[in-house]
């Protein structure tokens, strides 16, 4: 562990992410429950029992804060018409369903929850269901990324991915605060980044330069170049318009309801999920070269 903490440290890996970098150096590839429970019928350094021990060790030598996983990211629901934060658990590659959804939803009690009919329950569990699996692999780019990649725009490619991630997780606090004014701009400005993340990524002679100059906030063109590259993108082609807006909107109120405010977080965060599952798979092949 010493030695695997140095490397990733001299990585500029934060403690936090450490730990599942550690799990996958230990035991390879696959998927990771940061939330399971110690399992006693499980030799110790077996399954998630290697994990509660990789977390012994950084919380033997880290700070609590240091140590503590956060959220995979946040999201924007709807339940009975009020907005809330749906907080996603630190799972990787785990099937969600076998979490209960409503424990991550902010601002929820038993009482709350009494109200709900076994359908509306239902239609939560499946929202979360799909939104943690979009989580999972924003996530796991983004980690990907911190890991010094051979290609010639990583630093400018994992930059932008940062922040994109960083701008839907305002989009999603905006909504929630029902401050309609700043969200649209938050979601464009994600969809955005990583767009040009992915330019970045399989062009060599893109540069921060190029793409302020070629694209600047423009969706459709930016949409256009990168479907040049790959085809998957053309689905998006009908969608693009409803999370585009120009610098001079983020002065004005959008007039929509709070349903296609959150309509429209989710589905910049579709668009997002699309890169990570077009760029994942092509990192991995490069890290087996």
């Amino acid at each position: 562990m010493p030695k695997i903490d140095h490397e990733l440290a001299q990585r500029g890996i934060p403690v936090h992410l450490r730990q599942p970098y550690a799990h996958w150096r230990i035991a390879g590839p696959g998927s990771i429950d940061l939330q399971a429970a110690y399992d006693e019928s499980t030799p110790a350094y077996k399954g998630s029992n290697l994990f509660h021990k990789i977390l012994e060790w950084y919380s033997a030598h880290y700070s609590k804060d240091a140590v503590c996983v956060p959220p995979l990211g946040k999201r924007p629901i709807l339940v009975r018409g009020q907005p809330f934060v749906l907080r996603i658990p630190p799972i990787f590659n785990v099937n969600p369903s076998t979490k209960r959804a409503t424990n991550y939803i902010e601002g929820v009690n038993d009482s709350f929850l009494e109200i709900l009919s076994p359908d509306e329950m239902q239609q939560v569990q499946e929202q979360f269901n799909y939104m943690a699996k979009q989580a999972s692999r924003l996530t796991l780019l983004l980690v990907s990324l911190l890991r010094e990649q051979p290609i010639p725009n990583w630093l400018l490619v994992k930059q932008l991915v940062m922040s994109g991630r960083a701008d839907l997780n305002s989009a999603t606090d905006a909504v929630v605060r029902l401050d309609v004014g700043s969200y649209p701009w938050c979601a464009q400005q994600a969809v955005e980044k990583y767009l040009k993340a992915y330019l970045s990524f399989v062009d060599p002679t893109v540069n921060a330069s190029i793409l302020k100059t070629r694209f600047g906030h423009n969706l459709p063109r930016l949409l256009d170049a990168c479907s040049q590259h790959c085809e998957s993108f053309k689905q998006v082609t009908p969608y693009i318009a409803k999370v585009a807006v120009t610098p001079s909107q983020r002065y004005e109120r959008p007039q929509m309801t709070t349903r296609e405010a959150v309509d429209r977080v989710n589905l910049a965060y579709a668009i997002c999920d699309l890169v990570a599952h077009i760029m994942l798979p092509t990192l991995k092949s490069k890290r087996s070269e």
